[in-house]
């Protein structure tokens, strides 16, 4: 009897192991160090998408790409997460085929005829399929240059999700590393929200620190690029209601470190300051809302901190959609849009 139940575990073990191993929770540094989130909603409500005529556009392309496009205006919401490579070779394996890092993309549809459309191409055109707890995954067809191992799956009705195996196995979705929550917890509601854990891709960034030292054409800039051994993570908002455009708060190694990050992030945004404060007159000569718009924009510029947080916040100038709205046309113009 005890020779049968040890048969039996050992059975067990061997079937049970495989799915326990692909499923098993991800080390801190298998996680992602990058999420992002754009609400397409958003952008096309907004008075800046009026001004630029986006639904109009939007509606070209439809017609141009015909049955075989995705209508830009049935999707509502792109949501997603990366690691890092290990290092810059690493990352440049993709371009051989090869996948050298984790992600997963959830794209929110407000159309169910766009996602049967999408998967109708897409039952069609696979590399073939991955059952999961019940799923189906659609690997991506096979083409050269293309990194392998990329799945596709419909969540329900108005959901997809595309990313690699190792993400969207996960059963509880902890897929960010404990820096990046935290930093994305605390961004607002906005149409374009993204975070970054410096500290998780560290030897990544790192390594492009000192290549973009190297190539810089001033050895003065390498003074400003030390400073991102300064951020432990960084989130940035982009919001297209008419509040503050553009937010970015950096998250300190410490409070010393923040205090240097400010003053390098205040030497460089001064420069830019006087740069466009001294192109005024030129500026406005030209264009009077454009030197409205710039002169505004160039009196936000400054940081501030308290504690390990250094912000930026730049509000969104007065004129600033009709301007954009009026060079948007005038790019058609010339390049005949």
């Amino acid at each position: 009897m005890r020779v049968v139940a040890i048969s039996c575990f050992l059975l067990l073990s061997a079937v049970c192991m495989p799915a326990i191993a692909q499923t098993a929770p991800l080390e801190e540094n298998q996680k992602a160090v990058l999420v992002f989130d754009i609400r397409m909603d958003s952008i096309r409500g907004s008075k800046l998408a009026q001004e630029l005529k986006l639904a109009d556009k939007f509606s070209a392309m439809q017609s141009q790409s015909g049955d075989e496009g995705l209508d830009p205006a049935s999707l509502d919401r792109i949501f997603g997460a990366m690691s890092a490579p290990e290092d810059m070779q690493s990352a440049m394996s993709i371009e051989m085929g090869e996948m050298p890092m984790n992600f997963f993309v959830k794209m929110y549809f407000n159309d169910e005829a766009a996602v049967n459309k999408l998967f109708a191409k897409i039952e069609n055109e696979n590399g073939g399929t991955v059952d999961h707890d019940g799923q189906t995954f659609y690997k991506t067809p096979e083409q050269a240059g293309a990194p392998a191992g990329i799945l596709i799956h419909k969540v329900d009705t108005k959901t997809v999700e595309v990313g690699t195996e190792t993400f969207l196995f996960q059963p509880n979705r902890n897929l960010l590393t404990d820096n990046l929550a935290a930093a994305a917890q605390g961004t607002p509601e906005a149409a374009v929200r993204l975070a970054m854990d410096f500290a998780g891709a560290k030897g990544l960034v790192a390594e492009m620190v000192a290549m973009g030292k190297q190539n810089a054409p001033d050895p003065t800039v390498g003074v400003y690029m030390d400073l991102i051994d300064n951020i432990k993570d960084i989130s940035i908002v982009i919001d297209v209601s008419g509040g503050d455009l553009l937010t970015v708060k950096a998250n300190g190694v410490n409070e010393e470190d923040a205090v240097e990050l400010k003053e390098g992030l205040d030497s460089l945004l001064g420069m830019a300051k006087m740069g466009i404060q001294g192109a005024l007159p030129m500026i406005r000569e030209q264009d009077a809302d454009g030197a409205a718009v710039a002169e505004n924009f160039a009196n936000s510029l400054s940081a501030s901190n308290e504690g390990t947080v250094v912000s930026i916040k730049i509000p969104t100038p007065t004129g600033f959609n009709a301007w954009v709205g009026k060079q948007a046309e005038q790019l058609e113009l010339l390049f005949g849009g």
